[in-house]
């Protein structure tokens, strides 16, 4: 039913659905797990489904507490005990350690994100890694850090040049598919503090004149990203959490677009009623 709850926009109840659902999920998979060690079944997918749906929901729903409470069911589930017990695990499953961190990027979590460390076996955590990159490109760029947003937008840039399709998935979607809207936003965060930086430092000086068109490559960065989260396949949860439009529509908005970011924000409403 939580399906059509987030089609109508009652984020409310598919959190306290999928809530219920995974906790008896982990009731009942605790149960079997105790007594066949060995064994591995697709409900396992199941569960970190539950698990994510909560997390998206809250996302939408503006709720810190039950998004991240999800999350961290998601990285008690999936650890890496339970990655290398079976080969195939990590590529369906280790796509969903990145779901955390998107938690934390979506709350504005900043000084969290730039304390998480890295895990130590990145061939392991492919994704992790990969959206640990983001995250802290993100954090960085929104602090004015931007040496630091630019080293992190080159990692990850140089990260996913080495992905192949096909070695990390999330359900529908490859993580290729993912990377390239995470690498999008990235580098229209990165571009749109660099810009807004630059025109800080020029009305300071009293000078006029260039400094809307200085955010066209920001703005034509996350359009590609929109492009992207448009294309993905069909999903629920969907292939990436957080709307782009949202985040292209809450940079204009800073910069008074108010037209453009209206825009923006009926065709996320569309997709996503509130």
């Amino acid at each position: 039913p939580t399906h059509l709850d987030f089609q109508v926009g009652k984020y409310a109840e598919a959190v306290r659905c999928n809530l219920l659902g995974y906790e008896a999920d982990l009731a009942l998979y605790g149960s079997a797990a105790a007594g066949c060690p060995s064994r591995f079944g697709i409900y396992t997918g199941y569960v970190v489904h539950n698990m994510e749906f909560c997390v998206w929901a809250a996302m939408y729903g503006a709720n810190l507490a039950s998004a991240q409470k999800a999350a961290d069911a998601i990285d008690g589930f999936f650890t890496e005990g339970l990655l290398r017990s079976f080969p195939h695990l990590p590529t369906f499953f280790e796509a969903y350690s990145a779901t955390p961190l998107m938690v934390l990027v979506r709350f504005g979590q900043w000084e969290k994100i730039l304390a998480t460390p890295y895990e130590a076996d990145a061939t392991l955590y492919v994704a992790r890694t990969l959206f640990l990159h983001y995250a802290k490109g993100i954090a960085h760029g929104v602090r004015g850090e931007l040496d630091a947003a630019r080293g992190f937008l080159e990692q990850l840039r140089e990260g996913l040049q080495g992905l192949q399709k096909g070695q990390r998935l999330h359900h529908n979607v490859d993580l290729v598919e993912m990377g390239a809207i995470a690498l999008h936003v990235l580098e229209g965060e990165v571009l749109y503090r660099q810009a807004a930086l630059a025109a800080a430092a020029a009305a300071a000086a009293g000078e006029q004149g260039g400094e809307a068109a200085s955010f066209d490559g920001a703005y034509a960065a996350l359009e590609r990203g929109i492009a992207c989260f448009d294309a993905l396949p069909y999903d629920e949860p969907h292939g990436w959490l957080m709307s782009v439009r949202q985040t292209l529509a809450a940079l204009l908005t800073e910069q008074g677009e108010w037209g453009r970011a209206v825009g923006l924000y009926v065709e996320d409403l569309e997709l996503f009623p509130a």
